[in-house]
């Protein structure tokens, strides 16, 4: 039956409306009564003698390939599972028949049937924002060329790939890439690697872009590629053995990421660089002026969080070199580091939904925005500037690093208090609520979560949630458009956050509360205090702006109705 099922796509002989391929039966094909017949004559129920090849004669190619489409109940899916080659012939491809036609139960546990529906349901998944015309549009068959990037994948020679497509039509990379995507022939780790290459040439293409090998041709490790990504690994500012920077991820992690990586397709072995302007120096103390002026670059903002992993080496104040790794390194490393809460990143091609992003909290995943010929990522992330494709794709891979950190029930703990806030958000006849509603909602379902990154979990669910209303609550005057003294809407809203915090008191575990509790109470009155002091003393007085005053007086006002509620929660 293997053999039979590898050989299919050979079975596509078409001769005077005569057809000869190779069917099998599937049980979720709507067999609706007016097509009923002609489908009889395509997929005959063989039970036991599944497996041999079937002849029929057609009159009308346009009536099967219209019989066909209609009998799936997914026409989307299957929508060339029989292709028009010419007016005599059809490519019937050995993929779409194998899910269309071989769904039996007893064959669910068949790896070669599993293998087959997986890359089916996966393509569905990364294409699933792609316009049909687009899809339709992209696939065209480009047999002799798609056979040559395959072998010079498995190869691992970028050199070659990127020579041959530069010397003809540069988006034809995409397309043959995501056509071999669909055949099974790549996986779609390989498929985003092949984008990302993609996308350099096109946002970089003044640049000298460069593949870095893990590893060298006798399998030994790379030394040099080693060292690239090990620098990226800490942050510059704290001294550590390696040299300036503490160490995010260990040297024992590295090693793991090794020895997973030499498991993979050997293109997805390597990374790309190239030597690019350096980012000014940036931190999160400098964070709001910034967005304020609408100055700072996502990739700046990562790097504020403490986070350049497979991002920026610097070289010297003049020059830098930026990485681009394989989808396949990201994915790796990050279960390496995280081991079983490692989330699982899921490219698609544009952008993902509000309901794409809540179910990923849901589902221990994380998406990964690609471009694509047609289809441009925009030109800001999270509020920031976003130049390049580059900076987009690296900041998902931040969040994907940061919620593998967070414990998976944790996870669900904070879905179930977005879905409350967004409640509150829909119903509420309060505009200045709803506005904070709203920002909050979007910043619980992106679960940036870094307090459990920096305290290793230590009470770690109320310092996040301090730091999300906190955050939103600062924020406020710059999402409705204000400049950033401008503290009037802060003010209006104070007054009714404490109303707020009572309609989401029932999505709090108590538990959760009352356990870190103590340490939050002492936290914030200590806080508390020292911004108390710092208005009462002489530096206040002669430094701070009057509106400086005003931001210290709310922001200590904001705790006090935190810490209250939090009392309230704890009983």
């Amino acid at each position: 039956m293997h053999a039979l099922l590898r050989d299919i796509s050979s079975v596509s002989a078409w001769e005077s409306g005569k057809v000869r391929s190779a069917f099998f039966e599937h049980s979720d094909i709507d067999f609706r009564p007016e097509i009923k017949e002609i489908c009889l004559r395509i997929i005959s129920w063989l039970g036991e003698n599944r497996g041999e090849l079937i002849s029929a004669d057609i009159p009308y190619l346009s009536d099967l390939k219209a019989c066909m489409l209609k009998a799936v109940q997914r026409p989307r899916t299957y929508i060339d599972m029989i292709e028009e080659v010419d007016d005599h012939s059809l490519e019937v491809h050995p993929i779409d028949l194998m899910i269309c036609a071989i769904r039996f139960k007893e064959d669910v546990r068949d790896p070669l049937i599993a293998r087959a529906d997986l890359i089916r349901h996966t393509f569905d998944e990364v294409t699933r924002y792609l316009p049909e015309s687009e899809l339709s549009s992209c696939l065209l068959v480009r047999k002799h060329a798609i056979e040559e990037l395959v072998s010079l994948l498995e190869e691992g020679n970028w050199e070659e790939i990127v020579a041959s497509y530069k010397s003809g039509e540069w988006n034809l990379l995409a397309y043959d890439s995501l056509r071999a995507f669909k055949q099974g022939k790549i996986s779609m780790e390989q498929f985003c690697t092949l984008i990302f290459r993609w996308s350099l040439e096109k946002d970089f293409s003044d640049l000298e872009i460069d593949a870095a090998p893990l590893f060298n041709a006798d399998g030994s490790i790379h030394e040099e590629a080693r060292d690239m990504i090990r620098k990226t690994l800490r942050i510059i500012g704290f001294p550590t053995s390696a040299g300036l920077g503490y160490e995010v991820v260990l040297e024992s992690h590295l090693d793991l990421f090794y020895q997973r990586m030499k498991k993979m397709p050997k293109s997805e072995q390597y990374f790309f660089h190239f030597v690019a302007d350096p980012l000014p120096p940036f931190s999160r103390y400098s964070s709001e002026k910034a967005f304020q002026e609408k100055t700072r670059t996502i990739t700046q903002e990562v790097q504020a969080q403490e986070m350049n992993i497979f991002n920026t080496l610097a070289l010297t104040k003049y020059e830098s070199r930026r990485m681009s790794p394989s989808l396949s390194m990201m994915q790796q490393l990050l279960i390496a580091y995280k081991g079983d809460l490692a989330v699982k990143i899921t490219p698609v091609i544009g952008l993902s939904t509000v309901e794409d992003i809540i179910n990923n909290g849901l589902q221990d995943t994380r998406e990964m925005a690609l471009p694509f010929p047609g289809i441009e990522l925009p030109k800001k992330a999270d509020g920031v500037l976003a130049p390049a494709d580059l900076d987009f794709w690296n900041h998902d891979f931040y969040h994907s690093f940061v919620v593998s950190h967070v414990p998976i029930e944790i996870r669900r703990l904070f879905i179930q208090i977005s879905e409350s806030i967004k409640k509150i958000a829909d119903n509420t006849d309060d505009e200045d609520l709803q506005v904070f509603a709203n920002e909050l909602f979007e910043r619980f379902i992106d679960m940036e979560l870094g307090a459990y990154r920096r305290t290793i979990g230590r009470n770690s669910f109320l310092i996040s949630l301090h730091q999300h209303f906190s955050t939103v609550y600062a924020r406020l005057n710059l999402a409705c458009g204000m400049p950033l003294n401008d503290v009037s809407f802060k003010e209006k809203i104070l007054p009714k956050l404490s109303s707020f915090f009572d309609l989401i008191f029932h999505s709090l575990p108590k538990d959760y509360v009352s356990k870190e509790f103590p340490y939050m109470q002492s936290a914030l009155k200590r806080q508390i205090e020292e911004r108390k002091d710092l208005l009462s003393s002489r530096f206040s007085r002669v430094f701070l702006k009057p509106e400086n005053i005003k931001q210290i007086e709310l922001e200590i006002r904001f705790d006090e109705i935190f810490l209250d509620f939090l009392v309230r929660i704890v009983g």
